[in-house]
């Protein structure tokens, strides 16, 4: 039975006695804690128990608080079958939230608790693999790998010099200066090999260094101990078989170095004061000029000016939007006409584009099933290639003299590839989810992609995903026009499509305060004195005497001032994709809105609809469903798509929903897409394994000598095709449609 620990965690968003009772309940019901103490002063939370600190994080965040973390990247040179140890030592570590390495980068990601464990100690638990602090930026990633491929070319230079000096002396008779030839082979450009194996033995495995050390360093020992004694030598064979290997990895790590990242294009911003820079270093408060033809560099709300710009890269939509003062802006979206003055709000790796970025790589490195499995399949792989290549020597020595039979064996050694089994998965991960957000789909988790060709049900909110969002509201009755122009004042400070439509209805400008959004119901603020309420008619009814028909309601002061009717059009496509959807799923509406229009539209399309719903009703109903993903773009779809097996937010959508979301798309339609991307993704993965198991199932008893003596395969040749197989599965992942 594992020791019971303690760990203490800062929590976000408590201000009140209330909240410290929601954290505690919060924490408490997580398998495994015994005993917690929350403390509203310091925002500690002190937890005692056997329990995983993901699933305390996960259950504070669900009850709508935060928990201070920390993100730590960390460089770290191993070989792609070593991935499942490396995650095992960091998550065993205490302290650790999360964490995800992605063997095609090199890099591992680790969401940690501050107070437990610093960046320090998880170096000092890797310090095997030579690991290394990245900076918080691509551009440390990026370095990383360009290093690595940098020093795989000057070993490769270094072995190619030597090993041809080494196969001329070695021909021509002088032994002794083949020996001489083969140091700088072994000892420098080989030495990653034996610097792994020897790792590996410290950590009590064995991966694909060790082959290479094996194979190598013993036609290499065999060979200076014959040359002391006068026998045959193989530093041909020894030194062939290193510069071979690097031939492949070095282009291997090449290719994987070309498709490995999604990069943010470097912005300048140019200030109000004339100043030029970078727009990493604009500070919140700075007022940027945009000016027509011109990428928007930061985030922010604008100031003064008007234009019309273009959202596509982000939102997929491709008529330009128009910008008036006081309109979002978003960084990578570029002014197609007109001036702009912008008041910076999020800038640099803060802007929304880069974190989409950041998702969309760091999807690239989640653990699907499959992995798993691979995984341990790959822990016993290279033990039972060594027990294969010394049975191999032991039978070939009765036949052969001993030093064919070693070669044999060192064939073996040489011929297997743990590292294409290890690439097989995350590779095709990676070119899968680069691959979707060239057509718009960002994939936020990895794990996503996997599970959406599993889906059940499909829950789609209505207004802004099955419709279009452009709401026509028609007055139905109106009592007093200086009560519809207070209320849509209110409404002006919501980023509800109703609101929106109603807000429309007068251009009257008021001061609002006090506003406060009732998600799925209404609004409410203070105008001039006044207390304003505009929601679903059920919401008003509450807080006011309604003798009014219409969908919305607004009073002023607790008396109905005007009714509305709501009116939407369906998207385009949406028809047929519920139809496409219908084939293998359930398909249904989930809806606020409690109209007969919402009727209607689960008419049109076919499906049940079930309306009125809070958020809270909608997540229940999510729950309640096999495998269901859920579709939306509001506030009050955040708690859904939190919910949901699948959780598909749009880029139209509100911040918290895409926050919220596995999964965001331009339009719902697309999620067509993003399931027969899952079905190519589990196409994929299989045909790598195919592949790289198959290699080897060639190979090795080609190696082993199956064939001899008609086909040969020298340890060099062996060594080489080895490489190559990690090559396939890289290209074979890139090219394949």
């Amino acid at each position: 039975m594992s020791q019971e620990k303690g760990e203490k965690i800062r929590v976000v968003g408590m201000h009140c006695a209330t909240c410290v009772n929601t954290v505690t309940k919060s924490i408490d019901k997580v398998n495994g804690v015994n005993g917690v103490s929350v403390n509203l002063a310091t925002g500690y939370a002190e937890i005692m128990g056997n329990f995983k600190l993901n699933e305390v994080v996960d259950s504070i965040r669900r009850s709508g608080y935060d928990v201070e973390s920390q993100d730590i990247r960390i460089a770290v040179r191993a070989n792609p079958e070593n991935a499942s140890t490396i995650l095992d030592t960091v998550s065993s570590t205490d302290g650790v939230i999360s964490s995800h390495f992605n063997p095609a980068t090199g890099v591992l990601s680790v969401k940690a608790n501050p107070l437990a464990v610093s960046p320090e100690q998880l170096l000092e638990r890797l310090k095997g693999y030579n690991a290394s602090l990245l900076e918080s930026s691509e551009a440390g990633e990026v370095s990383v790998m360009k290093g690595e491929l940098t020093s795989m070319i000057y070993s490769l230079v270094v072995a190619s010099i030597f090993t041809s000096l080494a196969l001329y002396f070695q021909y021509s008779g002088y032994v002794l200066y083949a020996f001489i030839s083969s140091v700088p082979v072994m000892f420098y450009a080989g030495r990653r090999y034996f610097k792994g194996a020897y790792r590996a033995l410290r950590n009590r495995t064995a991966d694909m260094d060790t082959l290479v050390a094996l194979s190598s360093g013993t036609a290499w020992v065999y060979s200076v101990v014959n040359l002391l004694n006068g026998g045959t030598v193989f530093f041909d064979a020894a030194t062939l078989l290193v510069t071979f290997v690097l031939v492949g990895k070095t282009l291997d790590s090449y290719l994987r170095f070309r498709i490995s990242f999604i990069h943010v294009p470097r912005l300048q911003a140019r200030l109000s004061t004339g100043e030029t820079v970078d727009a990493d270093q604009v500070n919140v408060g700075d007022s940027v000029i945009v000016k027509s033809g011109e990428s928007v560099p930061v985030d922010g709300i604008v100031d003064d000016g008007e234009g019309e710009a273009d959202e596509s890269v982000l939102t997929g939509e491709p008529l330009p939007v128009e910008k008036g003062k006081g309109s979002p802006v978003t960084a990578g979206s570029s002014l197609v006409s007109g001036y702009l003055k912008v008041y910076t709000t999020r800038s640099g790796s803060r802007t929304y584009m880069s974190q989409l970025v950041q998702a969309v790589n760091d999807a690239s490195t989640s653990t699907v099933g499959l992995k798993r499995t691979v995984d341990r399949i790959t822990s016993y792989f290279t033990p039972s290639i060594i027990a294969i290549a010394v049975l191999t020597f032991l039978v070939w020595h009765f036949y052969v003299p001993a030093g064919i039979a070693l070669l044999f064996g060192i064939a073996v050694l040489a011929s297997a590839c743990p590292c294409a089994l290890g690439l097989a998965t995350p590779l095709a991960i990676m070119v899968q989810v680069r691959r979707l957000s060239k057509k718009g789909i960002i994939v936020r988790r990895g794990d996503a992609l996997e599970k959406a060709r599993n889906i059940r049900t499909v829950i789609l909110d209505k207004t802004g995903t099955v419709t279009a969002g452009q709401l026509k509201v028609v007055p139905r009755e109106v009592i007093d026009q200086g009560g519809l122009e207070m209320a849509a004042a209110v409404e002006r400070l919501s980023s509800h499509p109703v609101a929106r439509a109603i807000s429309s209805l007068s251009g009257a400008e008021m001061d609002v305060s006090d506003f406060t959004e009732f998600p799925g119901e209404g609004v409410m603020g203070m105008v001039d004195g006044h207390s304003v309420l505009v929601g679903k008619k059920g919401f008003i009814a509450k807080n006011c005497d309604v003798d009014m028909e219409g969908d919305i309601i607004a009073c002023i002061d607790s008396r109905p001032v005007a009714s509305f009717m709501v009116k939407d059009e369906i998207r385009d496509g949406m028809k047929e994709f519920i139809d496409e959807l219908k084939r293998s799923s359930e398909v249904m509406i989930a809806t606020g809105d409690s109209s007969a229009f919402a009727d209607e539209v689960g008419r049109e399309l076919g499906i049940r609809v079930v309306k009125g719903l809070t958020a809270e009703e909608k997540a229940e109903l999510v729950k309640s469903r096999e495998r269901a993903m859920f579709i939306g773009d509001g506030v009050n779809d955040v708690l859904a798509i939190k919910q949901a097996y699948v959780g598909v937010s749009l880029s139209s959508g509100s911040d918290m929903s895409k926050q919220a979301g596995d999964v965001i798309v331009a339009s719902p339609t697309a999620v067509e897409i993003l399931i027969d991307g899952s079905y190519k993704l589990e196409r994929r993965i299989r045909e790598n394994l195919v592949w790289a198991f198959g290699y080897n199932a060639i190979l090795i008893p080609l190696a082993a000598g199956i064939l001899y003596p008609l086909l040969y395969l020298p340890p060099q040749y062996a060594a080489l095709a080895m490489s190559l197989n990690s090559v396939s599965v890289t290209l074979w992942s890139f090219l394949r449609p």
